[in-house]
């Protein structure tokens, strides 16, 4: 019942890169309209500051983990293991990263528990992960069409 969470994914380099470039950008769309209406900051210099931060995390997740998600993605294509669980994994330990990040960005100092379940992190990778992966199917089906 479950097995396309184990059923492997052709993906060509490129769609690979691709999927990893757009798969953030709905989560942090949706963050972006979640701060802006929950702090009921509509004034368009608030706007703007909230767009350069969501910006400025979307350069870091592109320099810093960018690369590294993508050598790990090629390997685990070619070893024929690129489906829905090592994605989430992946994506759950490089999400907990970018948290740590992001804390010792906020406070200055490492977090004490950082070996702590942590629900956001969790919700964000699980996003994270079925995004990247329909993605993924997306792509493969439109580049079987073109083909």
């Amino acid at each position: 019942m479950l097995k396309f969470l184990i059923k492997n994914i052709p993906a060509t380099p490129k769609t690979i890169l691709l999927s990893l470039l757009v798969a953030p950008l709905p989560l942090l769309l949706c963050s972006m309209l979640f701060i802006i209406i929950a702090n009921e900051e509509f004034s368009l210099y608030s706007i703007f500051v909230i767009f350069t931060g969501h910006t400025l995390a979307y350069l870091v997740y592109c320099i810093l983990f960018l690369p590294f998600i993508y050598l790990i993605s090629l390997a685990l294509k070619y070893l024929k293991q690129l489906h829905f669980i090592s994605i989430a994994m992946g994506t759950f330990i490089f999400i907990k990263l970018f948290m740590l990040l992001l804390y010792w960005g906020h406070t200055g100092e490492w977090s004490a528990l950082w070996w702590q379940f942590d629900s956001i992190s969790f919700i964000t990778s699980c996003l994270l992960a079925i995004w990247y992966w329909f993605l993924l199917q997306k792509l493969k089906q439109k580049s079987a069409l073109t083909v």
